[in-house]
């Protein structure tokens, strides 16, 4: 046998009954086919709203997760202000104590390598 199938009775107005009728002839068909294939098509893109809809809160609450974490992992504007003060107190010191240009130079150069090493971003 067939798959099995519900039945239901709508009550419309003559006029509205009339405007279905004439839709389910022009498409050559019955009106309960054309009730059918109407409900069905609604309930299939409603079905396709509500995941698309699922996906896009998925993809948002992602977003907001990767600028939360982008936000909690960045330097502040600050951190660069104190940073390269210190950086230039410690070169000063250094210039005053009388530490050659080229002592700073392999300083810094160690400094570079060490950042490479222990803090260079994964790309």
């Amino acid at each position: 046998m067939g798959e099995k199938v519900k039945t239901y009775a709508v009550r419309l107005d003559p006029q509205v009954a009339e405007f279905y009728d004439q839709l389910a002839s022009s498409e050559g068909i019955r009106t309960s086919k054309l009730f059918s294939k109407i409900l069905t098509n609604d309930f299939q893109s409603i079905a396709v709203k509500q995941q698309a809809d699922r996906i896009e809160d998925l993809v948002n609450r992602l977003e907001k997760r990767i600028d939360d974490f982008e936000e909690d992992n960045n330097f502040s504007e600050k951190y660069y202000e104190d940073f390269s003060g210190l950086y230039f107190m410690m070169l000063w010191t250094l210039m005053k104590n009388g530490a050659s240009k080229e002592e700073v130079r392999m300083m810094q150069a160690k400094g570079y390598s060490y950042a490479d090493d222990n803090y260079k971003r994964v790309k």
